[in-house]
């Protein structure tokens, strides 16, 4: 099994490239995981 993973501009984008992809055929599935920016790390 091989998995990729590739980031995105946007959600937009992922969802256009996933199903891009499987219409082709070329992948069985697509995960899209929401990134979460907010607030800064203390040390």
């Amino acid at each position: 099994m091989t998995v990729a993973y590739i980031t995105c501009r946007n959600e937009k984008e992922a969802e256009k490239i996933a199903m891009h992809l499987l219409k082709k055929r070329l992948i069985a599935c697509a995960n899209i995981f929401k990134a979460h920016i907010g607030g800064r790390a203390r040390l």
